[in-house]
């Protein structure tokens, strides 16, 4: 969910780093990320085409995914076009789910 003081929602771009494997990319994404990942945290694998088409579809909302790669993380991406109270909006992002990955390698 978006914060208040966001411009966008931070997201990874996992084919960044090639490959199919969920699992490998996922990993790679472990390396780069910037963040502080509480044990407690899940990464939840989305695909762009359908959160776009999903959003726009019960929304007048019409978002754009940018890549927005930083020093330590290439893959680092944004999802630009709501705000933190466009809950309609982040409601129809997590419908979109398609798999779930621990945070943390266990």
């Amino acid at each position: 969910m978006l914060r208040e003081s966001e411009e966008f929602l931070s997201v990874n771009w996992m084919e960044h780093f090639g490959g199919t494997d969920q699992e490998a990319q996922i990993a790679k994404i472990r390396e780069h990320i910037e963040l502080s990942l509480a044990k407690s945290g899940l990464f939840a694998v989305l695909n762009v085409g359908r959160i776009l088409n999903q959003v726009q579809k019960f929304t007048e909302k019409k978002l754009a995914i940018l890549h927005e790669p930083t020093r330590s993380d290439p893959s680092h991406s944004g999802v630009y076009g709501y705000r933190h109270e466009d809950l309609l909006v982040a409601e129809l992002i997590m419908e979109m789910v398609m798999e779930i990955y621990p945070s943390r390698q266990t």
